[in-house]
């Protein structure tokens, strides 16, 4: 798709550890109503995978004039859509007007393998069974991961970089006059093909307690945006995403940093 080094895997291939703060599963859809009246339905039959559940609200404002500046205030508020949480909190799915998103937090995430079977119940289900929604504007995976290095020894922050990410991502920074004084990196990319886009964010976090640890973010962000995608087609397409997603995070890192998610 945008032409990363493809990571051969075995099937049910997985790290023992992973760096993911959350994995962002979304689908958009052009707004239905019938979404709202269908509540009692997705309840029964999502319901029972999650102790807890409540309803999404939207408020709608509007301006008040009162003789001289206007007064913005809430004029009502209508339902929305439903939201379902685990107990630990760990997974979130949120089902609205014009969306569902499953949010799974990195404790709670294996590999996408084992996710199939909630994708097809959360999103193949309700939008085919219970919704009746057959085509999509929009599907994103989005993979947010927080990689914590201790440094045993004094180093020069762009060496810090370099022992985390691939060459070509930061060869840059050796160029810098200041480099020695750099306390936040973050790189933001954005690249487009055909229907699908990437943003790309990595970098160096900030260091807040003066610790000898530092922190690095590696955000995946890639979607599909195509306007009349088949439903029926989602968890191929999710396939498709999330093999691209991990041919960058493989590529993204070197391998010495990769090798301690199996230590």
């Amino acid at each position: 798709m945008f032409e990363f080094p493809k990571f051969e895997k075995p099937k049910g291939f997985q790290y023992k550890h992973n760096f993911l703060k959350s994995v962002i599963f979304q689908v958009k859809y052009p707004i239905a109503n019938k979404v709202v009246d269908s509540i009692p339905l997705i309840k029964g039959n999502v319901g029972k995978f999650f102790k807890n559940f409540g309803e999404i609200f939207k408020s709608e404002v509007g301006f008040k004039f009162d003789e001289k500046t206007p007064i913005l205030q809430s004029t009502k508020s209508s339902t929305q859509g439903i939201e379902f949480r685990a107990d630990n909190g760990h997974k979130v799915l949120a089902i609205t007007e014009d969306s569902i998103t499953y949010t799974i937090f990195g404790p709670s995430y294996s590999n996408f393998e084992n996710t199939i079977h909630e994708l097809e119940l959360y999103f193949s289900n309700v939008l085919n069974d219970t919704l009746g929604i057959k085509t999509l504007n929009r599907i994103a995976i989005r993979k947010i991961n927080i990689i914590e290095l201790e440094l045993l020894q004094q180093l020069k922050t762009n060496e810090i970089i370099q022992a985390v990410f691939n060459k070509s991502l930061v060869d840059s920074l050796n160029y810098m006059p200041c480099i020695n004084y750099l306390t936040y990196h973050i790189s933001n990319n954005i690249y487009k093909r055909n229907t699908y886009q990437l943003n790309l964010n990595y970098g160096l976090i900030p260091n807040q307690n003066e610790t000898s640890k530092r922190q690095f973010v590696l955000d995946i962000d890639l979607f599909n945006f195509k306007s009349d995608f088949i439903s029926s087609n989602l968890i191929t397409e999710f396939q498709i995403i999330n093999d691209e997603i991990f041919n960058i995070f493989n590529w993204s890192l070197l391998d010495s940093v990769k090798d301690s998610l199996n230590n």
